[in-house]
């Protein structure tokens, strides 16, 4: 599985991420309809952390990335997290918890679900982020889509998902629809007005959302 995530899988999927000023200001805004803009923690885990730029938006006094990748370690040690290829290498419980774009990745969502919940502090939050799929085409039978999903969910079966495997949820959103992209640089000019855009586009032109959002904290066992 982590040959797969190799420097060919960022440079097609990722290109100059966090370095180009279209790429900071689409971070930026997929932050902020995340909810994750301005967050902080005093430990924050992210699962299927890549190259590490999402953590890094983070303001913690401790970062910690999974991913299975070199690319990845690579990147998130430079970036001065700690790092481990595995879940179960994790030690302690985590104040925020992040799993974005990286479920889908799994051969075992509702197992990942279940290991990230037992490393839940008290009180604690989680945030899984699923892209919304698309493309009816399969492509070639004989090859894995480059992308390299295995899954994908609507609302409703994320939501199922997430009860499921014992999370209690506080929100679940479709996100980043039309115009995204060309509306990403108002953000850093006048948030307000920028929230207040977005909302009036996804309220008049709807369709074609980018992301589901889940929000969540540990249900009582």
């Amino acid at each position: 599985m982590a040959s797969g995530y190799d420097q060919g899988y960022y440079a097609t999927y990722y290109p100059n991420w966090g370095e180009s000023a279209a790429s900071i200001r689409y971070l930026a805004a997929c932050l902020e309809a995340r909810q994750l803009r301005g967050r902080s923690a005093k430990r924050v885990l992210d699962f299927g952390a890549g190259l590490g730029t999402v953590l890094a938006s983070i303001d913690a006094t401790e970062r910690v990335a999974v991913d299975v990748s070199d690319q990845s370690h690579h990147a998130c040690r430079e970036r001065g997290f700690h790092w481990y290829p595995a879940l179960d290498a994790v030690p302690g419980r985590f104040d925020l918890i992040l799993a974005i774009h990286s479920l889908e990745h799994t051969p075992d969502p509702a197992a990942i679900l279940r290991a990230l919940k037992a490393r839940l502090a008290p009180n604690g939050q989680f945030v899984c982020v699923v892209p919304v799929e698309t493309n009816l085409s399969p492509g070639p039978l004989s090859e894995i889509t480059g992308h390299q999903h295995l899954f994908a969910w609507t609302p409703e079966t994320l939501k199922n998902l997430l009860l499921t495997t014992g999370w209690c949820l506080t929100s679940v959103d479709l996100v980043n629809g039309r115009l995204f992209h060309r509306t990403t640089g108002l953000l850093a000019i006048h948030p307000p007005l920028y929230r207040l855009t977005r909302a009036l586009i996804n309220a008049t032109l709807p369709g074609k959302p980018m992301e589901i959002v889940a929000w969540c904290n540990s249900a009582a066992d």
